[in-house]
C-alpha cells in the first residue's frame, strides 16, 4: 500500500537508526526498489502513518483456562512479557487463581505469546504464590536466561522460579508484601542483581541485605539525583544502595514514579496516595499536590500526551481516569468503574507515531482507549475485574514487530471474560516496540531487551522519546518504529499424489523487509490472473510470524482437481478477496505465477510426443534433428538441419532457445525462437518460417512435470524379468500384453554388446534405469515380440551424466536430472533431459500417449 511519507516524531535514541535498511529514504521521498539486496544498502523499509485504518484494534487470541489447574483460570495482576523457553518469541508469565480466591493457593504461568498456547505452570502445592501479587522477570543469575520472582501464597516470602518453571529459592520477608511486586536492580553497578520487595532488598540468592519499616506495593531503583549511583524509591521515602535514607516526603505506601518534569537533568517523584497526586523533587521537597477527582488512585504513569513535549501523569481513580498537566493542573478526566479497590493502574504508549500517546486501561466492566491528548474513546469494549494493582502491558509479545495490547481479566465479581486477552490493530499499523515488560514499576531502560539487568542503567527520562513510566517504547533500539514488512512470493509449484488423486500447490514467500509479518499471514492461489478476473482456488495461512529476511512455504490442496495446465498466480497476504493485513513498504511484489499442471490421477499420464528433442538447459554442438528442438538455456548448432521431417501443419515452435541461439550453415524448418540473443551467419536459411525474439515455453513449468513423471515411472512395479548375459547381452523379457516394466541399474551395461527387449506387440515397455551416471559405448538395441520404438520409453530415474558413443537409442528416452554427451550415434523417437553435447542426430518416431495404472 502506497503511503505518503509523513515527518516523524522523536523516537527511542537507546542505538542510533542510521544504516538501517528499507523503502524509504532518509529525506522522506518514497522510492521503489528493486530486490532486498538493493534495499538494503541505503534506505529503510518503513510505513509512516497516519493511513488508513490504522487504528483498529481487535483480538489477536485468548487464553482463558488450560487443562493445567483448569479452574485457575482468573488472573488480576500485571502479567510480565518474557522470552522463557528459547523459542525466539515472547511469553506471557502471570499469576492466575480460583473463583474469588485471589488471596491464596495461586498458579504462577507461563504462555507462549504467539498464540497463547501453554508452556508449564508452578502445580506443586508447595510452591503456591499470592495470585493478586505481582512479578520481575529477568537474567539475575547472568546465565543468560530470565528468572520470575513473585509473592508467596502466605504474603511473607519471595519465591523466584527458573525461565523453566522450577524454584529457585524463596526467602522470607521483613514483612507481608500482600500485592505488592518485586523489582530488580543492579543497585551497585557491580554486575550482581539485587531484588526489590516491599521495604526488603535481597541478593540474587535470596539474602536479606536491608530492610526498612514501612512499605510500598511497588518499589524500585533509578539514579533520581543523577550522581552515577541508584537509589531505592519506596513510595515517598528515598534510600541509597546500602539502605541509608537519603529523603522523606510522603507516605511509604504510595504508588510511585519517576519522570523529568524541569529543566535540570534530576529526576522527580510522582505519587500517588488516600486520594492525592503529588510530584516531589530528588530532595523528596514536594513540588504540588493536587486531589485525585472522585477519588482514589492507582499506580502512575508517565508519558507526553498530547505532544507538547512536556510530560503528563495518567491516574485511575474511583469514578474518573484523569490526566494531570506538567505543573498538576488537571488536563482532561473521563467517567470510569472502580468501586473495588479503586487503586488499578494504567499504561500510555504512542502506537501511531505520531508524538501523542494512547491510554490503555481497563476498570471493572470496560477496556477502554483514550486519546492522550483530549480524553476521547478511541476503543471500548467489555471487561471484568474486581481489581487490585493491574494495569494493561503494551509490547511486541508474538514478535511480529508491532505492538500489541496484553490485558489480564477476571470475572468473579463481574460478569465477562478471564484469563489474559492480546489485541492488535487489524491492519498491523501500530508501531514497533519492544519484546519485553518485565515488572510493574517499568520504566524500558530498567532492563536489556535480552532480559539482562544493566549494571549502569541509561537514565530513561534522558534518554529522547523516553520521559516514561509504565510505557514502552517507540522502536526497539535497533529497529525503527516505523519499520514494514515486504512480503515476496516466488517458485509456485504443483504435486500430484497419486494415490489420493490430490494436487498440492506450494508457494514460497519471502519477508525482505524490515518487520516481521503476524502469524497467520493469508496467502491466496488464483487460477489465472486475480487482477484480470483469475478463479480463486484456495488460501493458505502461515501459521507462525514470518521475521524479517524469513521465509515459509505457503500450500494448498485441491479438492475436486481442475485438470489440465494452468498460470496459477499466488499472492501474498491476501485473504482471496485481494485484503491484506500487512502493512507493508512495498505492495505491488506480492504477487508470483508459474504454470503448473492441475491434473492428478492414480495412472501415470504419459505424453512425451511435442519435441524430438526438449531440454532444460543448453544444446551444444548440435547437427541434424528431424523434428522440433527446445531448450531453455542456449543452442548452438553447426552444419546443421532442424524440422525437415515435419509436415507443412506443424511448424510452430520448431526451434526454440530460451537464452542465445547461435546458427551457423544450415536450414530450418520451421518457426525459431530465442530469449536473449540471436546469431546466425549468411549461410543459415530458413524454410516455412523466421526467427522472433520471445519465449514460447514454460520451460520450469514443463521439467517440473517431466520430473514428476519420472519419479511416478519409478514407483511402478517391475513384471518383465532381467538377465546379464555372461557374453554381454542384457536382456529384457515382457510377456504382458498390456505394459511391460523392467528395472535395472545403469551398471548392467558395462561392457555390455547387445541390448535386446522383447515384448507383446501392441504393448507398452518401460525401461527403469537407476544410477548416478550411464554409459553406452558401441553396441545396438534389438526389438523383438512385436514391439517398436513408439511404445518403448527408457527412464532415467537419477541419473546425472549419461554418456554415449556410437549408439542408438530406439525409443524415447526421459532423463530430467541427466546432462547427456550423446556422439556419432542417433536416436528415434524423443530425449527429454537437462542438457545435451553432441553430434548425435535425431528421428522423429514419436511416443504414443499411454497411462499406465496400478
Amino acid at each position: 500500500m502506497h503511503r505518503t511519507p509523513q515527518k516523524k516524531p522523536l523516537f527511542l535514541a537507546l542505538s542510533f537508526w542510521a544504516g538501517l535498511a528499507g523503502c524509504t529514504s532518509q529525506d522522506g521521498e518514497e522510492k521503489t526498489v528493486n530486490s532486498g539486496a538493493e534495499m538494503r544498502n541505503a534506505e529503510r523499509c518503513e510505513v509512516i502513518p497516519p493511513f488508513t485504518g490504522n487504528f483498529d484494534p481487535e483480538l489477536e487470541w485468548a487464553w482463558s483456562g488450560s487443562l493445567l489447574m483448569p479452574s485457575h483460570d482468573q488472573v488480576m495482576m500485571t502479567p510480565v512479557v518474557v522470552e522463557v523457553n528459547g523459542d525466539g518469541i515472547p511469553d506471557v508469565v502471570f499469576n492466575t487463581f480460583s473463583g474469588a480466591e485471589y488471596t491464596k493457593n495461586g498458579i504462577l504461568r507461563a504462555i507462549s505469546g504467539n498464540d497463547g498456547h501453554d508452556l508449564w505452570a508452578v502445580t506443586d502445592p508447595a510452591q503456591r504464590v499470592n495470585p493478586g501479587a505481582n512479578i520481575a522477570a529477568g537474567d539475575i543469575d547472568n546465565d543468560g536466561l530470565v528468572e520470575i520472582c513473585t509473592v508467596g501464597q502466605n504474603a511473607n516470602e519471595l519465591l523466584c522460579f527458573e525461565n523453566t518453571g522450577a524454584l529457585k529459592f524463596r526467602a522470607v520477608t521483613s514483612q507481608t508484601a500482600n500485592y505488592g511486586a518485586p523489582a530488580f536492580a543492579d543497585l551497585n553497578g557491580d554486575g550482581r542483581t539485587e531484588i526489590l520487595l516491599a521495604a526488603d532488598v535481597f541478593d540474587s540468592q535470596g539474602k536479606l541485605l536491608w530492610t526498612r519499616g514501612s512499605a510500598s506495593p511497588f518499589p524500585f531503583a533509578a539514579d533520581i539525583d543523577q550522581d552515577g549511583s541508584q537509589e531505592v524509591i519506596i513510595g515517598g521515602r528515598v534510600y541509597f544502595a546500602d539502605g541509608t535514607l537519603k529523603c522523606s516526603g510522603g507516605a511509604p505506601e504510595s504508588f510511585s514514579a519517576v519522570g523529568n518534569f524541569d529543566s535540570d537533568p534530576r529526576g522527580e517523584i510522582v505519587l500517588v496516595n488516600a486520594g492525592v497526586v503529588s510530584v516531589m523533587d530528588d530532595n523528596c521537597a514536594t513540588l504540588w499536590s493536587k486531589p485525585v477527582p472522585g477519588g482514589g488512585g492507582g499506580a502512575p504513569n508517565v508519558a507526553d500526551f498530547d505532544n507538547d513535549g512536556q510530560p503528563e501523569i495518567g491516574v485511575a481513580g474511583r469514578a474518573f481516569y484523569s490526566v494531570f498537566e506538567t505543573n498538576g493542573g488537571v488536563k482532561w478526566s473521563s467517567p470510569t468503574q472502580d468501586f473495588s479497590s479503586q487503586v488499578t493502574g494504567s499504561s500510555t504508549f504512542d502506537f501511531e507515531g505520531d508524538g501523542r500517546s494512547e491510554v490503555i486501561y481497563g476498570d471493572e466492566v470496560r477496556l477502554r482507549i483514550y486519546d492522550g491528548a483530549t480524553g476521547a474513546i478511541r476503543f471500548n469494549v467489555p471487561h471484568a475485574s474486581g481489581t487490585i494493582y493491574e494495569n494493561p502491558v503494551i509490547v511486541d509479545v508474538d514478535g511480529d514487530n508491532n505492538a500489541e495490547i496484553v490485558m489480564p481479566a477476571n470475572n468473579y465479581a463481574f460478569q465477562g471474560p478471564t484469563g489474559i486477552r492480546v489485541f492488535r490493530d487489524k491492519r498491523d499499523g501500530w508501531v514497533n516496540t519492544r519484546r519485553i515488560w518485565n515488572q510493574h514499576a517499568y520504566s524500558v531502560t530498567n532492563v536489556n531487551e535480552d532480559g539482562s539487568i544493566p549494571a549502569h542503567p541509561t537514565t530513561n527520562w534522558l534518554t529522547p522519546g523516553l520521559n516514561t513510566f509504565r510505557s514502552n517504547s517507540q522502536g526497539t533500539g535497533t529497529t525503527s518504529p516505523f519499520a514494514a514488512s515486504d512480503l515476496v512470493a516466488s517458485e509456485v509449484t504443483a504435486s500430484c499424489d497419486s494415490t489420493t488423486e490430490q494436487v498440492t500447490l506450494s508457494a514460497h514467500v519471502r519477508n525482505q523487509g524490515d518487520s516481521a509479518a503476524s502469524a497467520g499471514l493469508k496467502v491466496a492461489f488464483f487460477r489465472g490472473n486475480p487482477a484480470q478476473g483469475g478463479t480463486l482456488l484456495g488460501v493458505a495461512t502461515i501459521a507462525n510470524v514470518l521475521p524479517s529476511q524469513g521465509s515459509a512455504t505457503a500450500t494448498i490442496t485441491l479438492n475436486p482437481i481442475p485438470g489440465g495446465l494452468a498460470e496459477v498466480f499466488v499472492a501474498a497476504d491476501n485473504d482471496g478477496t485481494g485484503i491484506g493485513r500487512e502493512q507493508e513498504c512495498r505492495e505491488d511484489n506480492n504477487t508470483a505465477s508459474a504454470q503448473v499442471s492441475l491434473a492428478c490421477s492414480r495412472c501415470a499420464e504419459i505424453r512425451l510426443n511435442d519435441a524430438n528433442l526438449f531440454l532444460l538447459e543448453n544444446y551444444t554442438g548440435g547437427h541434424d534433428v528431424q523434428g522440433k528442438v527446445a531448450a531453455g538455456g542456449n543452442i548452438e548448432m553447426t552444419d546443421f538441419a532442424v524440422g525437415a521431417g515435419l509436415p507443412d501443419t506443424d511448424t510452430a515452435n520448431t526451434l526454440v532457445a530460451g537464452k542465445n541461439l547461435t546458427l551457423s550453415r544450415g536450414g530450418v524448418w520451421g518457426e525459431a525462437w530465442y530469449g536473449s540473443h540471436y546469431s546466425a551467419d549468411m549461410a543459415v536459411v530458413y524454410s516455412r518460417g523466421i526467427a522472433t525474439q520471445g519465449t514460447p515455453i514454460n520451460f520450469a513449468a514443463r521439467f517440473s512435470e517431466l520430473r514428476r513423471l519420472s519419479s511416478r515411472l519409478a514407483g511402478l512395479t517391475a513384471n518383465g524379468t532381467t538377465t546379464r548375459e555372461s557374453w554381454g547381452g542384457v536382456m529384457l523379457t515382457g510377456t504382458d500384453s498390456n505394459v511391460n516394466i523392467f528395472d535395472l541399474s545403469a551398471d548392467t551395461f558395462n561392457g555390455a554388446v547387445l541390448w535386446s527387449i522383447h515384448a507383446p506387440a501392441g504393448s507398452f515397455v518401460v525401461v527403469n534405469i537407476r544410477g548416478a551416471s550411464a554409459s553406452f559405448n558401441s553396441f545396438s538395441i534389438a526389438f523383438s515380440g512385436g514391439i517398436n520404438q513408439h511404445r518403448v520409453l527408457y527412464n532415467f530415474v537419477d541419473a546425472e551424466s549419461i554418456t554415449a558413443q556410437g549408439f542408438g537409442f530406439w525409443g524415447t528416452v526421459l532423463a530430467p536430472y541427466a546432462h547427456v554427451s550423446f556422439n556419432n550415434g542417433s536416436w528415434d523417437g524423443g530425449i527429454y533431459a537437462r542438457s545435451l553435447t553432441g553430434n548425435a542426430e535425431g528421428h522423429i518416431n514419436p511416443l504414443d500417449p499411454r497411462d499406465i495404472c496400478e
